[in-house]
């Protein structure tokens, strides 16, 4: 079977979420209302999105994070969840798989965009009115043999899948996906990072929440920026995470994991944030670069009061 899109590293789709930080994915099914498959694929593929049909026997014009309490109520239970999971429970950087019915898989995508409703013959012609861009980061001209678990139904469009659910078994299944995408290439060398981390070296827990944030800035609430992990200094400091817009610097990250009390890392974030601004040359009381500490174990009185004195960022990531 000939692929529209052929990449060089393959891997597990389970190693992708683990690199991306995930212990979930969503199973899309493309259904036909009325019309035909292969034209929606296509549409899909060309188009670089993923779609929703409307309700059974209602039309929605506005998007669902629109619809009043009151028009709500007018869609059944079951919609409300789709529309629900679409909406809200999906996010940016989350992978999709997309299926014909419950044996053959037509591609796998990461969400790249927000959800939105586009009305237009064009679309009400070849596909649906509720969309999301995504990246296909592989994506087939025919769908191929693809079974779901013994015993699973598609009970609805659109599915997410836990650790705890059958179809968790896909995520045995091989996928490719570029290099660039499965983790942010260190800057710093070997011999910095023995300085950072020690002879032990770096926890996989600590290279799994680096690697999280570096991918996924949003979190932060930061917007069109990238990360860049291990950032060195001439200093032979290395910081967690540099975060850019364009080629310049906005924020530094720290993120600190298995300690009782994260005040050492905040000492860090604020260091390298001054080691920032004097390598590009930006006033230290400059509010153009920022400081975050993540960390997975709350801040006691004295870090708190170290972050609030130099405006720190503090999140908290929740690991349960």
């Amino acid at each position: 079977m000939r692929l529209t899109l052929i990449h060089k590293v393959v891997m597990k789709l389970k190693q992708i979420l683990e690199r991306k930080g995930l212990d979930y994915f969503f199973l899309m099914h493309m259904s036909k209302d009325g019309k035909e498959k292969k034209k929606l694929w296509t549409y899909a593929r060309e188009n670089n999105v993923i779609g929703l049909r409307d309700s059974d026997g209602i039309i929605l014009e506005k998007r669902w994070d629109k619809v009043s309490d009151e028009e709500r109520m007018s869609v059944t239970k079951f919609w409300r969840g789709q529309y629900n999971r679409f909406y809200y429970e999906m996010d940016i950087g989350d992978i999709v798989l997309v299926m014909d019915g419950e044996k053959k898989l037509y591609g796998v995508a990461e969400v790249r965009g927000r959800p939105r409703l586009i009305k237009n013959d064009k679309i009400d012609e070849e596909f649906y009115p509720h969309i999301r861009n995504v990246k296909w980061l592989i994506a087939y001209d025919e769908p191929i043999d693809f079974r779901l678990p013994k015993g699973t139904k598609f009970r609805g469009t659109l599915l997410k899948i836990t650790p705890q659910d059958k179809p968790w078994k896909l995520t045995n299944y091989d996928i490719r996906e570029p290099l660039k995408n499965l983790k942010v290439k260190p800057a710093a060398d070997a011999k910095l990072l023995r300085r950072k981390y020690g002879q032990r070296g770096e926890s996989e827990e600590h290279k799994k929440l680096k690697i999280l944030y570096a991918n996924h800035p949003e979190r932060l609430g930061l917007e069109n920026c990238s990360g860049k992990s291990e950032y060195p200094f001439d200093t032979q400091d290395v910081a967690d995470i540099v975060y850019f817009r364009g080629k310049e610097p906005i924020a530094v990250a720290e993120v600190e994991t298995n300690v009782g009390d994260p005040y050492v890392g905040a000492l860090q974030a604020l260091k390298y944030r001054i080691l920032l601004c004097a390598k590009y040359a930006i006033n230290i009381t400059s509010k153009k670069i920022s400081a975050y500490l993540i960390c997975t174990k709350q801040p006691n009185g004295k870090t708190k009061k170290l972050c609030k004195r130099y405006g720190i960022r503090v999140k908290l990531h929740n690991v349960a």
